[in-house]
């Protein structure tokens, strides 16, 4: 406690108060969770269990390096315990090959398991802490006795193991897992070579102990406290992209904070003399408790929105304008159905009679189906699955994707009084296997039984049966597919918000060339399932953009988008009109010409 708590919670103190002025309420709310996470050790859960697919993007988490302290921490109670077992049952002279055992279990559990999970947490990176147990314990001062050459080799080795990989992994690299291999066993190999006396040091090892690095080596639990804080409020408050020399400045920030922090904070506390393990201990629990009644402040009260300028917090706080339903419905519409309570919206105590279909993008978008059915007396379902595309037959979009929409598709098919169902995505992703705006990414390729390649031209083939798979398997019922919703390349409350804050421009959004760009093949493959199928396509971008730019606020200044690309509820029941038509026809049975499968 002494070594790792006070630095810590001086790191968090001066952050907070940063926080507190910048941050907007979404990202202040969330900022409290997880230092709520840090005071409970369990920072790596936290940020598991946020990954999903509506989560902050992790360049704004002042606190998401975290994560790792919290494994660490966790791997400090339960390994004692183990050790203390082992003694209890007569078994610590076998600590070694069971702790090699354990080793490999949680090597290969984090070659199969899944990527977020492999990532965070503990069992899954417990193999890497156990490698300098094992050290500890198997080889406790005793130097590896090797000819001076073989050493030399080695150590060259091992100081390749570990810098390799920064230059040949790639983001599409898997991680951790048997990747992890190299850098962990090129450490340890560097730690064992570099005992013994000086002169027999591997060159790795002696340039490892020069007093620069040294130096750095001593700092490094400060300098892992601060590297990541100072990026994230640069690129908190900046209106583009920061500069190469931006980035750098805040990594010499990070540095001098570092400083600050071993020498006036994490050296004299854990070398300060007179402290008893009583009151170390109730002064780290107060700080822990502090931490968490803070955090969990800003969790209750939704981010306190009080504490900026009442325009800033009115820009920001359209980030909580989300779908009121969406927790309760979005994937969940057959537990909704089996719980009494099902997912429906509209005129109050109408049958339903037509059914919204899709993504998240469909999620977001219910608000104005819906109301565009009370305003004619009708009432309909909310049948949407967060990352989910609405198609049937492909692989590549989520593994439980496929089942959700052959269920749904089953469900609607059975019920006749389900006249209408309205199909939405985020089809220019699906189209172009890539995502746009803050997570953007390329190579989310989509295959079917006929299109098996991972190319962009089977990816579209593939999307195309699938949608019209789906329109097919849903019965005689009359379709519309909304499409073409302007994605933006910020977070739109954010960038908003902030710029508010610092009196710069708020003019956001993106030019009609690059949506037109972005949606071309989009466009071409839904109107073709349009004229095939006869389903209506409804345009949602010929509202939302003008002749120059597809705009990211209202004239008035607040945002029309929850994120980067999810528009707001308001938003959305401003749309309402677009569905009107649709939902107001008399239904009337819709015969394709041809099929997917023909």
């Amino acid at each position: 406690m002494k070594r790792i708590l006070p630095a810590l919670y001086a790191m968090v103190a001066v952050i907070s108060v940063i926080c507190w002025f910048l941050l907007m309420p979404v990202d202040y709310k969330e900022y409290g969770e997880s230092l709520a996470g840090v005071g409970l050790f369990i920072s790596n859960f936290y940020f598991f269990i946020k990954s999903g697919y509506f989560e902050t993007s992790s360049e704004f988490r002042p606190l998401l390096h975290t994560w790792s302290l919290g494994v660490e921490e966790q791997f400090y109670i339960v390994f004692p315990l183990l050790l203390w077992l082992l003694a209890r049952l007569r078994l610590l002279h076998r600590a070694v090959p069971i702790l090699a055992v354990l080793w490999l279990v949680s090597l290969l559990s984090n070659e199969f398991g899944s990527v977020n999970g492999r990532f965070y947490l503990p069992w899954f990176r417990a193999w890497e802490l156990l490698t300098g147990s094992l050290i500890a314990i198997l080889l406790r001062g005793e130097g590896i006795r090797l000819p001076a050459t073989a050493r030399q080799i080695l150590g060259a080795a091992a100081v390749l193991m570990i810098i390799a990989p920064i230059f040949l992994y790639t983001p599409e690299t898997p991680f951790p897992g048997l990747t992890a291999l190299p850098p962990v066993l090129g450490a340890a190999l560097l730690i064992k070579l570099g005992e013994g006396t000086p002169n027999s040091l591997p060159l790795g090892s002696r340039a490892l102990a020069l007093r620069p690095v040294v130096y750095i080596g001593k700092i490094s639990y400060s300098l892992y406290l601060w590297h990541w804080p100072p990026l994230v409020f640069l690129r908190y408050g900046s209106p583009a992209e920061p500069s190469p020399m931006a980035e750098l400045g805040a990594v010499v920030l990070a540095f001098g904070m570092a400083v600050l922090s071993y020498h006036y904070v994490e050296q004299p506390i854990r070398k300060a003399e007179g402290l008893s393990r009583r009151f170390v201990l109730a002064s780290g629990t107060a700080a822990c408790l502090i931490a968490l009644v803070f955090g969990a402040s800003a969790r209750v009260f939704d981010g306190l929105p009080g504490r900026l300028p009442d325009q800033v917090a009115a820009i920001s706080q359209t980030g909580l304008d989300i779908n009121p339903d969406r927790n309760r419905c979005d994937s969940r519409f057959f537990e909704t159905l089996e719980n009494g309570r099902p997912c429906v919206g509209g005129a109050k105590g109408a049958v339903p009679t037509f059914a919204v279909v899709g993504d998240s993008f469909a999620d977001a978008m219910t608000p104005a189906v819906l109301k565009a059915g009370e305003t004619i007396g009708l009432a309909g379902y909310q049948i949407t699955f967060g990352g989910c595309y609405p198609l049937l037959g492909v692989s590549g979009a989520g593994s439980k994707c496929g089942d959700y929409f052959q269920r749904a598709a089953d469900f609607l098919a059975e019920h006749d009084e389900i006249t209408h169902v309205v199909l939405i995505a985020r089809w220019s992703s699906a189209y172009e296997a890539s995502r746009f705006g803050l997570n953007a990414g390329s190579g989310h390729y989509i295959t079917d039984a006929k299109h098996t390649g991972h190319s962009l031209d089977d990816t579209r083939g593939a999307v195309h049966d699938g949608l019209i798979r789906m329109i097919e398997a849903v019965g005689d019922k009359q379709i519309a597919i909304a499409a073409f919703i302007p994605e933006q390349a910020m977070n739109v409350p954010r960038s908003a918000g902030v710029a508010r804050l610092f009196g710069r421009q708020t003019d956001l959004g993106i030019s009609k060339t690059t949506f037109e760009v972005r949606q071309t093949h989009a466009r071409a493959s839904l109107s073709a399932v349009s004229k095939q199928t006869g389903a209506e396509l409804v345009d949602v971008g010929r509202v939302m953009c003008n002749a120059d730019s597809c705009p990211a606020t209202r004239e008035d200044g607040l945002p029309l988008y929850v994120d980067d690309n999810h528009v707001s509820r308001t938003t959305a029941v401003a749309l309402a009109p677009l569905f009107l038509d649709f939902l107001a026809r008399t239904p009337a049975r819709v015969d394709a010409p041809a099929t997917a499968s023909q």
